[in-house]
């Protein structure tokens, strides 16, 4: 069985996208687009060390027409590395 790190909440989600634009990180989710986003968990699918310090992570924010809607944020490793997973 897998691991698969996820971020658990929406209140989360925007605390680190917060975050990644207070620090002017390169992938940011737009502020604007969470009122179209569900609560939820959010999966990682990829992740990626992009420098020393931050983890390039896809997420799926959940899906249309049967296909994942995925977005890219950037998040500090050491936050990165105490996020929850689950077995998949």
């Amino acid at each position: 069985m897998a691991k698969v790190k996820y971020i658990p909440d929406k209140r989360t989600l925007q605390a680190l996208n917060k975050e990644a634009i207070k620090r002017g990180y390169n992938q940011i989710i737009e502020p604007t687009s969470f009122d179209r986003i569900q609560e939820a968990r959010y999966p990682i699918t990829q992740s990626l060390l992009h420098g020393d310090e931050v983890v390039r992570c896809r997420l799926v924010l959940g899906e249309t027409n049967g296909n994942p809607d995925t977005v890219l944020l950037d998040i500090d490793i050491d936050v990165f590395n105490i996020l929850p997973e689950t077995k998949t």
